[in-house]
């Protein structure tokens, strides 16, 4: 409960800056991206909390990601060392299935974080640098929108337990062309009066 608490007043905090004149943040129709205005705070807001809170996540990720690997390939060496000690066929298949699922489960955060990379550098290095509007475009606001997307996509990708549970579209066309029937059967404890029953 805590750590929501914390959250919920982090995330207040973050955006209740944006509404105090001169912070702004707004979308550009002339130019078709987001941007922020040229206000010292607005100036202020671009540089410390979106570029410099968006880096320090990012590092904070990459360090976690090697952390992580360095992790998972000793604990896999001490379980390869341990499954040739060990001769037994069921532990070392379920070694071998929770290698695999930590080795997804990092490959997923590890694509993750390369394409939070490349968004950031698109947006902060790469928009700043082209001509016309159509790029401009692609460099901000498709990489955030595209971004977003394939995070559920890589979610799914490297998920076997959600891929399961993802509904496949010809069983719903097959459900739709088949005949539903449904019997209801009613059991009384006690007959009905003559004068209550409806059909005889």
């Amino acid at each position: 409960m805590g750590i929501v608490i914390f959250v919920s007043v982090l995330s207040a905090a973050y955006t209740s800056v944006y509404f105090k004149a001169g912070c702004d943040f707004y979308f550009d129709h002339e130019n078709g991206v987001w941007s922020f205005g040229s206000d010292p705070c607005s100036v202020w807001i671009s540089f410390y909390i979106d570029m410099c809170y968006n880096v320090f996540l990012f590092l904070t990720i990459i360090i976690i990601d090697i952390a992580t690997l360095i992790q998972l390939k000793s604990t896999t060496r001490s379980m390869l060392s341990r499954s040739v000690q060990i001769d037994d066929k069921q532990n070392n298949d379920i070694s071998s299935k929770r290698r695999r699922k930590e080795l997804l489960l990092f490959t997923q955060t590890f694509v993750n974080s390369l394409m939070y990379a490349f968004m950031l550098l698109c947006f902060h290095l790469v928009a700043p640098s082209v001509s016309t509007n159509f790029q401009l475009f692609l460099c901000t606001t498709l990489v955030w929108g595209l971004s977003h997307t394939f995070g559920g996509v890589i979610l799914i990708v490297f998920n076997p337990e959600v891929r399961r549970h993802i509904v496949n579209f010809r069983d719903i066309s097959r459900s739709l062309r088949e005949q539903a029937t449904t019997v209801i059967t009613v059991k009384l404890s006690q007959p009905l009066p003559q004068s209550q029953k409806l059909y005889q």
